[in-house]
C-alpha cells in the first residue's frame, strides 16, 4: 500500500513519519514534514531536505521547490544556500533564465527575480524496494504574467525524488522533472550568452578545490559548456574522499549532455537547452531525468560506468 504525506499536513507542520523498511525488515528512510517542507532522514542521519515555503534574504533572492540541505552519507552538508558570491544559487534545483510567452520574458527563475514557486502538492510514496519517493506538484508563476487581474500559471512542473537506501557505501537519488506549458507558444533556455547556463545544477560546498572525473579521466572546467560524456564523478582534491556521481538518463532531449562546471566558487549544472530558447508543448510534457550517487571515498570509473548502465536500464 502507497504512504502519502498530504499538503494539508505539511502546511500545518504535522510530523508524519513514513518510514520504509530494507529487505531484512531494518527501519530506515523516514519523512516528516514541516512548514517549511519535508525532511529525509535514515536512522538518525539525514538525507535531505526539500524546500517548500518560499524564502528569501532580507526580501530578495525568493526560492522554492529546491533540496537544501542536501547531506553526504556521513551526515556532513554537501549543498549551500545564499552562498555570498551567487545569492541566486541554491542546493540542488532546476531553473532557467529565460521563459518566454511569445517574445515577452516572464521573470527569471534562475536569478531568483519576479519568479514564483506554488508549491500545491506534495506526496511521500514508500516503495516496496524501501525507497522513499516525494512527489510534488509546482506551478510557475510571475508578476510579469497577469490574467484578470492575477497572476496566472504558465508552466505546471510535476516531480518525483527517490531516495534509495543505503547500499555498499553508496546512495542513489533519482530526480524526474516533467515540464508542461500552460500557455500558449511558451519557451525557456539558459543564459543568453555562449555559457547558455540553466537546468539541472547542484551549488555544492567547496572546502577545497573540485575534481571532476568522467569515464576518459578527468575533466577540465572551461568558462563555457564542455562535452564530459554522460556521467560526472565530483570529489574534492583535498580532504574527505566522499563524492557526489552526478548520472543522465538516455531519454534526455540532449544525451550525453553539455556541462557547466566550477571548481571555484559556483554551480556545476548539466545544460538544456542552453542558450536558444526550445519551446514547451502544452500536450506532451518535457521529461528530464538524472541521478545522484553520494558516495564514501574515492571510487574507480568502471563502478560508476556501471552505476551509469544500471541508471540507463531504467524504464
Amino acid at each position: 500500500m502507497l504512504n502519502r504525506i498530504s499538503l494539508l499536513a505539511v502546511l500545518f507542520g504535522i510530523f508524519v513519519g513514513i518510514t520504509t523498511t530494507s529487505n531484512g525488515g531494518e527501519r530506515r528512510l523516514v519523512a516528516k514534514p514541516t512548514k517549511e517542507g519535508v525532511r529525509v532522514s535514515d536512522g538518525k542521519t539525514d538525507v535531505l531536505f526539500y524546500q517548500r515555503k518560499t524564502k528569501s534574504l532580507a526580501g530578495k533572492f525568493a526560492r522554492a521547490n529546491y533540496i537544501h540541505p542536501l547531506f553526504d552519507l556521513d551526515g556532513n552538508i554537501l549543498t549551500e544556500d545564499f552562498p555570498d558570491d551567487h545569492k541566486h544559487h541554491r542546493g540542488v534545483f532546476w531553473s532557467w533564465h529565460q521563459v518566454l510567452i511569445g517574445d515577452k520574458h516572464i521573470g527569471d527563475a534562475w536569478a531568483c527575480e519576479r519568479f514564483h514557486w506554488d508549491v500545491t502538492d506534495i506526496k511521500v510514496v514508500s516503495n516496496v524496494d524501501g525507497s522513499l519517493t516525494l512527489k510534488t506538484q509546482v506551478e510557475w508563476k510571475s508578476p510579469d504574467w497577469i490574467l484578470n487581474g492575477e497572476q496566472e500559471p504558465f508552466v505546471l512542473e510535476t516531480a518525483s525524488v527517490r531516495i534509495f537506501p543505503l547500499k555498499e557505501n553508496s546512495r542513489a537519488i533519482d530526480f524526474e522533472i516533467r515540464l508542461l506549458a500552460l500557455a500558449a507558444n511558451l519557451r525557456i533556455a539558459g543564459s543568453d550568452n555562449d555559457k547558455g547556463y540553466g537546468g539541472f545544477s547542484a551549488r555544492i560546498v567547496k572546502p577545497s578545490e573540485l575534481r571532476f572525473r568522467g569515464k576518459s579521466g578527468n575533466v577540465v572546467p572551461k568558462t563555457t559548456p564542455v562535452a564530459a560524456g554522460r556521467w560526472l564523478d565530483i570529489t574534492h582534491t583535498n580532504g574527505p574522499a566522499n563524492g557526489i556521481a552526478l548520472l543522465t538518463h538516455p531519454s534526455l532531449p540532449e544525451f550525453p549532455p553539455r556541462w557547466i562546471l566550477r571548481n571555484g566558487l559556483s554551480m556545476q549544472n548539466v545544460v538544456y537547452p542552453g542558450q536558444h530558447p526550445r519551446p514547451l508543448s502544452q500536450q506532451k510534457p518535457l521529461v528530464l531525468r538524472y541521478r545522484l550517487v553520494l558516495h564514501r571515498g574515492a571510487v574507480e570509473p568502471a563502478i560508476v560506468e556501471a552505476w551509469q548502465s544500471t541508471f540507463d536500464a531504467q524504464p
